[in-house]
């Protein structure tokens, strides 16, 4: 098993756009999201692609802000097929090191209510975070879902 892990700026237009759909679209069907159709993504994402023998298999993409030390995360999504497979923890590491280098020193990002998310907050609060503040957000399809957000300080695995 080999897992390779490439950075992408601008994330529009790259081989890591299909996943940024079909993530995007998992929220979208589960009426998670602010808006009832998946979107492209926006022109200023980077995002870090992972390929597992030759697959694509996940992504982070976020928002970089230098000017104040931070990236905002947007998506993080593993295939379904790809999941306990180390896919996500070899990407945050090569987000983690670019970041870094970069002289980003935190990532702030977003977890939504619904399946998982129980488990992507106790990923984050694992490697460092901490819940900084939670909103109850009008989706489309006019549920209330909580949005809880996170600041991580990046450090090197």
């Amino acid at each position: 098993m080999s897992i390779l892990v490439q950075r992408y700026a601008p994330l529009a237009g790259s081989p890591a756009e299909a996943l940024w759909r079909e993530g995007e679209a998992s929220y979208v069907e589960a009426g998670l999201a602010r808006h009832v159709t998946v979107t492209a993504p926006p022109p200023d994402l980077v995002g870090w692609c992972a390929m597992l023998d030759g697959e694509l298999a996940g992504l982070q993409a976020c928002r970089l802000k230098p000017e104040v030390g931070e990236a905002h995360g947007l998506l993080s999504w593993v295939r379904p097929g790809f999941r306990q497979r180390g896919v996500f923890a070899a990407i945050q590491a090569a987000v983690d090191a670019d970041l870094l280098a970069a002289g980003v020193t935190a990532i702030r990002s977003w977890v939504v209510d619904g399946p998982g998310a129980a488990a992507m907050a106790a990923a984050i609060i694992a490697r460092g975070g901490a819940k900084v503040r939670e909103q109850q957000v009008l989706t489309a399809t006019g549920a209330m879902v909580g949005y809880h957000e996170f600041l991580r300080p990046l450090r090197l695995a």
